[in-house]
């Protein structure tokens, strides 16, 4: 099997760019690497999602935006990429447009030996 990497994004508020939490693992026949980022949002954390997630101002407002992180995770990116839901590609792209940052999120073209790209099948 191919090695690629599975993506989770959390927001803090309806917009996708507001992402306040990444969690990725990597996988090669197994899983071989896999941690979390808590992320200070672009916008306001809202009642809705904190419920939802549980992530709230207080656990974000000290940590990096997303182009501040972006140097240290910038290697996730050069795998293929799975998300969760079509959810996490819509927040990649935003996040990738926000910040101009040219990140390829186009997860169906860089698996191409799928039958079809639901995440189970990956």
């Amino acid at each position: 099997m191919q090695e690629f990497i599975a993506i989770d994004f959390e927001t803090a508020n309806p917009k996708r760019v507001s992402t306040c939490a990444l969690g990725y693992v990597k996988v090669s026949n197994n899983i071989v690497e896999s941690n979390g980022y808590l992320i200070k949002p672009v916008g306001e954390h809202a009642t809705f999602q904190s419920k939802i997630h549980g992530i709230k101002d207080e656990h974000t407002h000290d940590k990096p935006d997303f182009k501040e992180l972006l140097p240290g995770i910038k290697e996730i990116f050069d795998f293929p990429l799975v998300g969760h839901s079509l959810f996490d590609m819509q927040v990649l792209n935003a996040l990738s447009g926000h910040f101009n940052l040219n990140l390829n999120s186009d997860y169906k073209e860089r698996l191409p030996d799928l039958k079809n790209h639901k995440l189970k099948n990956s």
